[in-house]
């Protein structure tokens, strides 16, 4: 049962306890990676007890005890293209003074609150919804990468960060991240023009999942040999547990993840981590393992392309729509729940886009956990995660989105009826 096993790892997925720095990675076979797989967990049932009291406002304890807007200062840290940034949205790394000494933050942050410069494009849609979803997984018992919202000055630093970053690492061309690169500074040569502070207003500081559970991630070699992380979303059901109650676990992790609109889920997206067994109980790290001595969990890493209609194909264009309340609102959970199915508008290549089959049982566990947030929680999401900031809707609009959503998708619905 899940809950018998679950209970074990209490302070672990409620991220109550912090290590920094220890997890290593462990290399799994495909057998036995998925034998992890059918083990694993993916919901702290004792987590439901306590979801009317978690903190939705600063979310939980960071390892560097940031709180929710706070204004930070940080130097630009340099970047590798040894080593390159990697994904496509605005980030760069920043050295932030934490009890005397340096440690590194990535900070993602919307353009369009910059000091210095004036972007002329659409925001960051990450910054936002990142928040949102990860606090609401969080909150409901599941694992999911955290983010905390923050104003950060940003010492030393370029006038717009990612495209100089982008042009450190190779990425010169209008092909290349056209979007989210300004070419006009590509082009006129002023790419790399810094400032002694720039003060970004809108950003998060983007902890993995990893930074808060004492555990090691799993990854895998992939047929080229080339090492792997994550799982596809049907590797959830394909290599699925003999225990029931954690069946149902997982079709309501699929049901909330299609109610927040997970389009952006491929396999990277999503984690695998192995957990020590009992609290307190340090494994050594100093050495990648070949095996997971403690209970397995599956987990969403990143859940930043959220909150909007997903993958959207237009006569004119097509695009990831994230952080669009109207289309988000409109867009239902069910394909037919009639059957039982949600969907996802995933993003071409990714591991679930379409509909996908679930149980009542499952709509019925994600409906009693979400129903389990107060008004004011809801409340201190979305002001949390400035929700206003991005294309205009007041944080009420939000609010109310929500609450129009959840009533008609989860609770307003029976699957199979």
């Amino acid at each position: 049962m899940v809950g018998k096993s679950v209970g074990i790892v209490l302070s672990v997925t409620g991220l109550l306890s912090v290590s920094i720095g220890q997890a290593k990675t462990i290399i799994a076979d495909p057998e036995v990676r998925h034998t992890y797989i059918t083990n694993a967990f993916t919901l702290d049932e004792t987590v439901e007890d306590a979801i009317s009291t978690k903190d939705m406002f600063n979310g939980p304890k960071n390892p560097y005890d940031l709180v929710t807007h706070q204004t930070i200062d940080c130097n630009f840290q340099q970047p590798d293209p040894e080593d390159p940034i990697g994904g496509t949205t605005p980030k760069f790394m920043c050295l932030y003074k934490y009890n005397g000494e340096d440690v590194e933050l990535k900070i993602k942050y919307d353009q369009q609150y910059n000091s210095v410069y004036e972007w002329s494009h659409s925001g960051n849609e990450e910054v936002y919804a990142s928040v949102i979803s990860q606090r609401i997984l969080w909150s409901l018992g599941f694992g999911s990468d955290q983010s905390v919202p923050l104003t950060v000055n940003c010492h030393n630093c370029p006038i717009e960060p990612w495209t100089y970053i982008q042009v450190i690492q190779g990425y010169d061309n209008e092909d290349a991240l056209s979007g989210w690169m300004d070419m006009g500074l590509v082009k006129s040569g002023k790419w790399n023009q810094t400032a002694d502070v720039v003060t970004f207003n809108s950003t998060i500081a983007y902890f993995k999942y990893k930074e808060y559970v004492d555990g090691d991630e799993i990854h895998y070699l992939d047929e080229a040999g080339v090492e792997q992380e994550g799982y596809a979303w049907n590797e959830m059901y394909d290599f699925s547990s003999s225990s029931h109650d954690e069946m149902v676990a997982r079709d309501a992790l699929s049901v909330i993840a299609a109610f927040i609109s997970h389009c952006d889920n491929f396999n990277g997206n999503q984690g695998l981590i192995c957990i020590d067994k009992k609290e307190g109980e340090k494994k050594n790290h100093n050495l990648r393992k070949s095996e997971c001595d403690g209970l397995s969990q599956l987990y969403i890493h990143d859940v930043g392309g959220t909150l909007g209609y997903g993958w959207k194909i237009s006569h004119l264009d097509f695009w990831p729509d994230y952080m669009h309340l109207e289309e988000w609102v409109d867009l239902n959970t069910w394909k037919d729940s009639k059957k039982c199915q949600v969907h996802v508008n995933g993003i071409p290549g990714c591991s679930w886009s379409g509909k996908l089959q679930v149980s009542e049982e499952g709509r019925a566990l994600a409906a009693r956990l979400l129903g389990k947030l107060t008004d004011q929680q809801i409340v201190d999401l979305f002001t949390s995660a400035r929700a206003n900031l991005m294309r205009g809707e007041s944080v009420q609009d939000w609010i109310n989105g929500f609450q129009e959503k959840m009533k008609r998708d989860i609770f307003g619905t029976t699957c199979g009826k």
